[in-house]
């Protein structure tokens, strides 16, 4: 299936305003997860373009657990230099990535890095220094939370001014708590940025059969969390 997301770039009461992102996505439900544009998704891409001025003169991002692609592509359309990864394990996800990422002619602006969290190869010391960090809906397993706690530790130990910023959706309780613990455990510091500072559910959608752009559902800040994550 496809699908098209309209993404502001100002602020406007018309469903299609200019200008704005239009990007288009092909998802498959599988049972990795990793091929669907999950609701995090879009708030990280909102919150990429309120911070556009930062992030627009050729800046190293790398987005982990990038699956089809979606923050990885508004990056490159933004100006950045982008490192789209996403599990070793699998080539489905990077097929499904390289269709999208060439729908949108980002070619030249995105590089497909496969990474296996907290595991550190040789390769990996050979990337280039990230300004930004990035994932959306990676907390949904508490059995890798660490892991990938300890992937993004080791990108912040190589350039201490990194940030690492990640939208999720709050599914179970306690979760806060217990991520809050495992970034202490590895120096890392949070700090949650509000939503509503930049209308995280100010965007439209519309299905490729369809064409019609609707509204995004209205997005309740305690269901869902961004935060930026840096090094003590």
């Amino acid at each position: 299936m496809e699908r098209t997301f309209f993404f502001p770039l100002s602020k406007s009461e018309e469903k299609k305003v200019d200008p704005f992102l239009q990007i288009d996505i092909f998802e498959k439900v599988d049972p990795s997860f990793s091929q669907f544009v999950w609701p995090a998704a879009p708030i990280l891409v909102k919150f990429l373009i309120s911070r556009n001025h930062e992030i627009c003169n050729h800046k190293n991002i790398l987005e982990l657990g990038g699956g089809a692609g979606l923050p990885s592509i508004a990056a490159a359309m933004l100006g950045c230099n982008v490192f789209l990864s996403d599990r070793i394990d699998s080539t489905e996800w990077e097929e499904l990535a390289r269709r999208n990422i060439k729908e949108n002619e980002v070619e030249s602006k995105i590089r497909i890095f496969p990474i296996e969290w907290a595991e550190f190869t040789e390769e990996m010391f050979e990337l280039p220094k990230f300004d930004y960090i990035i994932a959306s809906d990676c907390f949904y397993d508490r059995n890798i939370f660490e892991d990938l706690i300890c992937t993004v530790s080791f990108f912040l130990t190589l350039n201490p001014s990194c940030r690492f910023w990640t939208t999720y959706q709050n599914r179970s309780v306690g979760k806060t708590l217990f991520l809050d613990t495992l970034f202490r455990r590895w120096g890392l510091e949070c700090d949650e940025i509000p939503l509503h500072c930049f209308d995280a559910d100010y965007f439209f959608t519309s299905n490729g059969s369809e064409g019609n752009a609707t509204p995004a559902n209205h997005i309740e800040e305690e269901n869902f969390k961004l935060w930026e994550i840096y090094k003590c």
